[in-house]
């Protein structure tokens, strides 16, 4: 069993620490939490979870919903925060309310605080949703990046060779550099803001609930469209003249296919040749049969236009 390295934040002798007070923000053991914090004028309101519920959301908000009534006032020190505008977006005391915002658009706090926890909420999700995506992608990314073999052997070979693999490998690489340098962005970015997020939820001070979304990029990042996938790069040798020993050879580059798009033919007969042309126009003929189709693809089907 993993030792418990936390000391108790009371004693600060006992490493035996079960319990957090959300609104003093501190660890405690069995000991301080029953004989000591208990006795503390005001504790008694105080909520203390133990460390393994400690992170349950639920938990966190009913921790905060009792601070609702207690939100000092950040203009008038001595006041407490009796409503929210939304046309200032602001917390307001009763002094705040009568000298200018009376005819403002005014919500209740609490009903704006279950607001806010739940764009929140939204927020972690969408952040928890994308940030594999990022998180995979820039893994590839570093691992095609190493990926130099191939050129050390290339190297080997003739000023022609090098050439012609710059030609292949550069705008490669330089894409490869950009994608990864973006994705390493928006990664740190959501991880940045996942971690606020969280923080914000951990928090037993309400006020950082109004705060933090104004604060947290709810942005986020279109996923790339095409994205650099992994790319063979081959030596194909060839001997010139024949007569001769000497090797040269070119490089190629080994295409990988995917489907893009799947459609189904009107008719039961088999596809024998198929053909597009410039201008866009495809055609096709059936196996055993002397006519030529023209054909259009949309919504998944293959529709004849002309025989």
């Amino acid at each position: 069993m993993a030792q418990n390295l936390m000391v108790c934040q009371f004693c600060e002798t006992s490493n035996e620490t079960k319990y957090k007070c959300a609104n003093c923000d501190l660890i405690l053991c069995e000991g301080c939490k029953i004989k000591i914090h208990t006795k503390i004028k005001k504790t008694e309101v105080h909520q203390v979870l133990d460390l393994k519920e400690f992170s349950n959301l639920s938990a966190s908000e009913t921790i905060r919903h009792l601070d609702l009534k207690d939100i000092q006032c950040s203009i008038h020190n001595a006041e407490h925060c009796i409503i929210y505008c939304e046309d200032c977006k602001l917390l307001l005391c009763a002094v705040c309310l009568l000298e200018s915002h009376r005819t403002h658009n005014l919500t209740k706090i609490d009903e704006m605080y279950h607001r806010k926890v739940k764009e929140l909420q939204e927020l972690d999700s969408k952040l928890c949703e994308e940030l594999p995506f990022y998180a995979d992608l820039e893994k590839e990314l570093k691992q095609i990046k190493s990926e130099s073999e191939i050129k050390e052997i290339i190297t080997k070979q003739r000023e022609n060779i090098i050439t012609e693999l710059d030609r292949l490998w550069v705008p490669r690489e330089e894409e490869i550099s950009r994608q990864l340098k973006d994705t390493a962005e928006y990664c740190d970015a959501l991880k940045r803001n996942k971690a606020q997020n969280e923080e914000t939820f951990q928090s037993h001070n309400a006020t950082a609930i109004f705060t933090a979304s104004g604060k947290l990029d709810k942005d986020l990042p279109t996923r790339p469209a095409n994205t650099i996938s992994k790319q063979k790069i081959l030596f194909s040798e060839t001997r010139i003249p024949e007569d001769t020993k000497e090797v040269f050879g070119s490089v190629l580059t080994d295409p990988k296919c995917k489907i893009t798009g799947s459609f189904t033919l009107n008719t039961e007969d088999s596809i024998y040749k198929i053909k597009t042309f410039e201008n866009n126009t495809n055609i096709l003929s059936l196996t055993k049969k002397s006519t030529i189709k023209s054909f259009e693809l949309k919504h998944s089907k293959c529709n004849t236009t002309s025989i």
